[in-house]
């Protein structure tokens, strides 16, 4: 089974207060999909928004 997730990171977020809780809840579906045993197989960058202050890439996972 495959599936696809999008992760979005704001930059913003990045310098100020709240990197920490930023790069976490950017990271936390993907992080939930590896230790549930899924693999990436894939991944890659897309574009961000018009002020460019959005990181988003997109990930195919697989699980057998």
């Amino acid at each position: 089974m495959r599936k696809a997730i999008v992760v979005k990171l704001d930059v913003n977020d990045l310098s100020g207060r709240n990197r920490a809780k930023s790069s976490e809840e950017a990271l936390s579906e993907l992080n939930q999909h590896l230790a549930e045993g899924w693999q990436v197989v894939n991944s890659c960058p897309m574009s961000g928004t018009s002020h460019k202050m959005h990181s988003v890439g997109i990930i195919i996972l697989e699980k057998n």
